[in-house]
């Protein structure tokens, strides 16, 4: 939606009735007397369930009674896939709360103030609306029912139609008045809204003091209100405990509607507010800090779960706890204590099982009496995360967590039967684990900290498999390529090849000379039946090879030493042509091996009249016409592919070349900024026409020139021009950015491969894009799970890609 249709306050809920109070077990007197403020109130049994689609997750944890559990949703399987993911932090903000799911939409609130309607199908937003001017922060889910999102927020409510995002009605809590921005203004808080029956309900706090509110869901009047307090406040609203209450949505089912705060819980009537009970909820009197999270209740039976500290000495012990109470009285059923870990999640109930998460593990708990089913592998990290919630469908347990030793976040899947982890999902965010999952259909709906959200599938129709190597952490993939039978990846110290067809591996070989040897630089390029792999060093590294291994065996047909750093080679009629990389001692090399017994053919030198200046070579080599062209920071050579003598050379400062049978290409100039595409004459390197187009990479297909352009403070583009003129024909961006560690991070993109009028280039954004090489459209995306490392290999309509750890196949669609 456009600033225009953005739209003001409609109204602000004028409001007549006093404040309720709740002190500890009993209802205090004046103005402590509970008072039914409307005659619009919920009925006294609810089912939450009724006012949701089966296939919707409309609200925190699914539904009123804050279960977590879909039953309608369907369980992923063993082998999950990224479906799509769409960045919204530009139209947004980086920081956007779980998403509800309603009726194909998901609904979305960020800070500032912001909300949205997200297409699902389509992936494309609906409406965006900016629905107060004050700096919010939200990190749970709306509530979407009946036509209507429901937002709160430090002592506001928004409620607005969520078919065009106009604002129907503001519900402001009566005691805060406008509270200021900045270093004056009070503590406030609010937790996610419940809606049940035509009622909205939830938990706010002013500084110590908290509040049960219950609206009209039609109108935001006020029903009914009441205070509440319970264990040390003071001590969780200094030290942040208490004052985050987002986690603290109420459960609405078996009449009555239930609230944390403190040590306690509360049941009140869902029609007037009038105290059922309260209970603690916490062992022994010594309690200080006390961190209660949002409650459940199924069949009779609110679910809690809470620590806190119950020694005030200097080193007082965190104890946690998930407590069962009756519905009924609030007599506690069974308690359970947890491993004390700082981080607790909500429970979550599903086929008679509590789940619930801890910093380091994920517990499962028998419903009726609390004993343990499962507690999962303490070994299996989790890292200190502020609210994570945990949801289920079928036989499996979603956990959004951030992993202790990768610094990465993710969502992890254990199996309900015994706790064992059936697989991880890795997430673009490095801190800060998404608040939850949306379960809907066969689909997981997650946003992580930088604003991207995620549908997390089971197989997709255009994903065929992918493999993954547990690698130490000097080990990653570089490069792959494919041939008729396997595709063939290399890590920085070892080359694999797995079948095309099935993922499996076929053979694997250790490169370099001695066990533990890495290389910085490792390119493959396979030609008749053979996987050509140059391996480079830093530069001036003894360690520099070039291998011939058979791509049916694996074994090695010949391997030599190369000078300095090598360069990916370049494989034309019989002869191996590999250049210098990078350069730390002078000079640069193109050396020319045999490619049936890797001798030597020749072997030429670029050097610089500085001995001080080191050249360097950053790309291959292009061969064309029985010519080798080399691009170098002391200028562009021609050489014979005989004997590798000189024909000509352009003295300009060359970044990349490529060549056909009428044009050398080359990016070149001086300083960065400054370079431009050059197109030379084959024949005496004299310029046919300069286009301003810096470039890293350069790529032909038939009358177009592909260069990826820009740097790590731009954004890289792909420019496609043509050969004759130069003259730009379209131009591609993956449009991603991020913020992060104070910047905004720019994608970068590896070099294209070009087939069949498709362009297939790879970005560091975990993506493969095809663009129509007409025009540059976007023709498909496949998903990857880290950042791809280079060009996408491909073979019989099938994309290879390779990431970190991981090896993709990919169908191309039709």
């Amino acid at each position: 939606m456009s600033k225009d249709t953005r739209r003001t306050f409609l109204k602000t809920v004028g409001l007549a009735a006093g404040v309720a109070g709740v002190a500890g077990a009993t209802a205090t007197d004046t103005p402590g007397t509970m008072t039914k403020q409307s005659s619009q109130a919920a009925d006294t049994e609810t089912n939450a369930s009724t006012e949701l689609h089966s296939s919707d997750w409309a609200t925190f944890q699914f539904d009123a009674r804050n279960t977590g559990y879909n039953p309608d949703a369907r369980e992923l399987g063993e082998t999950p896939w990224i479906e799509w993911s769409e960045s919204l932090s530009d139209e947004l903000a980086s920081e956007i709360s779980t998403p509800t799911i309603a009726d194909g939409v998901a609904y979305l609130a960020s800070e500032y103030g912001r909300a949205a309607a997200f297409d699902l199908e389509e992936r494309e937003f609906l409406w965006q609306n900016e629905y107060t001017d004050r700096s919010t922060h939200t990190d749970e889910a709306p509530t979407v029912a009946d036509g209507t999102m429901y937002i709160s927020y430090g002592w506001q409510v928004f409620a607005l139609d969520t078919e065009t995002g106009e604002l129907v009605w503001t519900f402001e809590n009566p005691e805060t008045g406008s509270p200021a921005n900045g270093c004056d203004a009070p503590k406030l808080g609010a937790s996610s809204t419940t809606v049940s029956d035509g009622t909205v309900f939830l938990k706010m706090r002013i500084e110590t003091q908290a509040y049960g509110f219950a609206l009209s869901a039609d109108t935001g009047e006020l029903q009914w209100s009441v205070e509440m307090s319970g264990g040390d406040v003071e001590y969780a609203a200094n030290y942040g405990g208490q004052m985050d209450t987002a986690d603290h949505v109420p459960a609405v089912g078996d009449g009555g509607v239930y609230f944390t705060e403190g040590g306690t819980l509360y049941a009140f009537d869902v029609v007037d507010g009038t105290l059922l009970w309260n209970a603690p909820v916490h062992v022994g009197s010594d309690v200080y800090g006390p961190e209660p999270n949002a409650p459940a209740v199924v069949d009779g039976t609110v679910y809690v779960t809470m620590n806190y500290r119950d020694d005030s000495g200097s080193n007082p012990d965190r104890r946690t706890f998930v407590t069962a109470l009756s519905a009924d009285d609030g007599g506690t059923r069974w308690q359970h204590e947890l491993a004390g870990d700082i981080h607790l999640t909500s429970p979550v109930v599903a086929d008679e099982t509590v789940y619930v998460g801890e910093t380091q593990t994920v517990w499962a708990l028998a419903a009726d009496d609390g004993s343990v089913r499962w507690k999962g592998s303490e070994t299996d990290e989790f890292r200190y995360t502020t609210v994570a919630e945990l949801s289920v469908s079928g036989s499996t347990v979603y956990y959004p967590r951030e992993v202790d030793d990768e610094d990465s976040q993710e969502i992890a899947a254990f199996d309900t039967g015994d706790g064992s982890l059936k697989w991880q999902v890795p997430l673009r965010a490095s801190v800060n684990a998404p608040t939850g999952c949306a379960l809907v259909g066969e689909t997981v709906y997650v946003v992580d900290d930088i604003g991207v959200l995620y549908a997390i599938s089971g197989p997709t129709e255009t994903a065929n498999w992918r493999r993954t190597l547990d690698f130490g952490s000097s080990e990653s993939f570089r490069t792959a390529s494919a041939d008729d039978t396997s595709v063939y990846a290399a890590t920085n110290s070892t080359l694999r090849a797995f079948d095309r067809e099935k993922g499996t591996e076929r053979w694997s070989i250790s490169l370099g000379e001695n066990e533990n040897d890495t290389f910085r630089h490792v390119w493959t390029t396979v030609a008749d039946g053979t996987v050509y792999c140059s391996l480079g060093g830093d530069g001036g590294s003894s360690y520099n090879f070039v291998y011939a291994i058979d791509d049916a065996t694996g074994t090695t047909r010949w391997h030599e030493k190369a000078p300095e750093g090598t360069g990916r080679p370049v494989v034309v009629d019989g002869v191996v042509y590999v250049g210098t990389e990078s350069s730390l001692y002078g000079s640069a090399y193109v050396t020319a091996y045999d490619a049936g017994d890797g001798s030597i053919r020749w072997s030429s030198e670029f050097d610089s009249d500085d001995p001080s200046i080191s050249v360097e070579m950053t790309g291959p080599v292009a061969v064309q016409d029985e010519t080798v062209y080399a691009a170098t920071t002391e200028g562009t050579y021609a050489l014979d592919a005989t004997d590798g003598s000189e024909k000509w050379t352009d003295d300009r400062d060359a970044e990349a070349v490529a060549a056909n049978d009428e044009t050398v290409f080359i990016v070149g100039g001086g300083s960065v900024r400054d370079r431009n595409v050059v197109a030379l004459d084959p024949a005496d390197g004299t310029e046919n026409w300069s286009s301003n187009h810096d470039g890293e990479t350069l790529t032909l297909a038939d009358d177009t020139l592909y260069v990826v352009s820009g740097g790590p403070s731009d954004a890289q583009k792909l420019f496609a021009l043509d050969t004759a003129d130069g003259s730009e024909r379209w131009t591609f961006d993956t449009k991603y950015t991020y913020p992060t560690y104070g910047y905004d991070y720019q994608a970068t993109l590896t070099e294209p491969t070009v087939e069949d009028g498709t362009v297939y280039i790879a970005s560091d954004d975990r993506r493969v894009y095809a663009l129509d090489a007409d025009d540059g459209d976007t023709l498909q995306r496949f998903e990857l799970f880290g950042d791809a490392r280079d060009t996408p290999a491909l073979h019989d309509d099938t994309v290879y890609t390779v990431d970190e750890n991981r090896v993709y196949s990919f169908d191309i669609e039709e």
